[in-house]
């Protein structure tokens, strides 16, 4: 059977994926925004410990290098110096990964609080829009959530977050799927061959960072 390639369609999920990234960028630049400036500080250095767990420059020497760039813009979120919107455009710039490169295997850097003012740790989200609860995944994206496997008796540093929309220019949910390689078959199922993924809304706790 012959497929069309529909580009009006592929522009239009396109768009809605951007859109996406763009609701959970502004949460967790939010998050972090509003954190004290010793807190958030101490936040950035424990997303970049995690970042130096997985990544090294691949050309140290140059400004264009993904990782070089987003220590840069960490460098600068912590100028007790910014005004609120340059600190908002930085922490865009630091947590939104996937705008640097495409290579990083999920879009952007994470938050998950303990309840503490300090306290939490950092997560890799990788963002998908969905009308359901299903979603597709590549299989560079799928292989780094299993390079990002914790060991035994540690929190997840890797999660999927699905923005569900329903018509709406909000999202209707935002359901977080942490450590995903370790959700399959129990609570996400993935089609045979292939890595499209379905859950139950139900069975997650939802509650993205």
């Amino acid at each position: 059977m012959a497929v069309k390639y529909n580009p009006a369609m592929d522009r239009r999920k396109k768009e809605l994926g951007d859109e996406a990234e763009s609701w959970t960028t502004a949460y967790v630049v939010d998050v972090l925004s509003e954190l004290p400036a010793d807190s958030r500080n101490a936040t950035i250095d424990a997303i970049l410990a995690l970042m130096d767990r997985h990544f090294r420059p691949d050309r140290p020497n140059s400004p264009n290098d993904p990782v070089q760039t987003v220590r840069k813009h960490a460098a600068q979120a912590k100028d007790p110096g910014l005004d609120d919107e340059e600190l908002v455009d930085h922490l865009q710039r630091f947590v939104h990964v996937a705008q640097h490169s495409d290579s990083w295997g999920f879009d952007m850097w994470g938050w998950i609080p303990d309840g503490s003012e300090a306290g939490g740790r950092p997560i890799a989200l990788e963002v998908k829009s969905s009308g359901a609860t299903r979603f597709m995944m590549s299989a560079s994206e799928w292989a780094r959530a299993e390079a990002f496997r914790p060991d035994a008796g540690e929190a997840a540093t890797y999660a999927v977050l699905v923005v569900r929309r329903k018509g709406t220019s909000t999202p209707a949910a935002m359901d977080l799927l942490e450590d995903p390689v370790s959700l399959v078959p129990e609570s996400l199922a993935q089609s045979v061959a292939t890595y499209e993924f379905a859950y139950e809304a139900d069975s997650l706790d939802a509650s993205p960072r």
